[in-house]
């Protein structure tokens, strides 16, 4: 991303900015849009899910922001799940812990590590796909979930809105009203979340492997004739 390059040439200031190139990435083919009843049933039967579920992808870990979610979940009072998708990682294994505090333990799904092609069934099948993480070098969460056709509310943070563009609305991560907020107004306004869903495809057709393959060959090829930069 954009971001992760300025990161990069912030902590290596003396490196030629022309010798970096942003290659942003696509879609996993295995991740794609469900339209088969019967397999979205047997995924809903295996989970115990409902319709209309919010939900979150990724490791369970503090730069995900599941804190966040959970408390923005609870203080919304909606009767969704909140269903979350991912295999644990490090210093966050009380948050069912916290969901049962706070009395929305039958609300919360913690689903664990999910195949690809169940992963493809919760993005096309959710109300909504929130991503509330603090830091991202892409995103591709966010990417995978508008190419299944998600409406996606996203954190405003790092390499995020690169990847969301105008197809996704955007929540302050350090602000649990910014993002109650945005769940509020989704959750109210039908005509939004289907502008965002038609926003997601179109938006998630900009980025493809076969352009991440072109701009890698041509970094290749210009690298082929470039001259060192620096000297012994």
């Amino acid at each position: 991303s954009e971001y992760t390059k300025n990161a990069f040439l912030q902590y290596f200031p003396h490196y030629p900015e022309d010798r970096v190139t942003v290659i942003h990435l696509g879609t996993r083919p295995t991740i794609a849009p469900v339209h088969d009843e019967a397999l979205r049933k047997k995924v809903f039967k295996k989970y115990g899910l409902r319709e209309d579920f919010w939900l979150g992808v990724g490791t369970i870990e503090p730069r995900k922001n599941y804190r966040l979610l959970i408390d923005a979940f609870c203080a919304l009072n909606d009767t969704r799940q909140l269903v979350i998708a991912g295999g644990r990682g490090w210093l966050e294994s009380d948050l069912g812990e916290k969901a049962a505090v706070m009395g929305i333990q039958d609300r919360v799904k913690f689903l664990g590590y999910v195949s690809d092609e169940e992963l493809s069934v919760l993005y096309s099948s959710c109300f909504a796909f929130i991503y509330p993480s603090f830091y991202e070098g892409f995103g591709l969460p966010v990417l995978e979930a508008m190419s299944c056709g998600a409406a996606v509310i996203s954190s405003s943070s790092s390499s995020l809105p690169e990847v969301g563009g105008d197809a996704v609305l955007y929540a302050d991560p350090c602000s649990r009203d910014s993002l109650i907020e945005k769940m509020r107004l989704l959750a109210s306004d039908r005509q939004l979340r289907q502008e965002l869903r038609r926003k997601s495809i179109a938006r998630a057709g900009l980025f493809s492997w076969q352009a991440a393959a072109q701009t890698v060959l041509r970094v290749y090829e210009k690298t082929l004739q470039m001259k060192p930069w620096y000297t012994e």
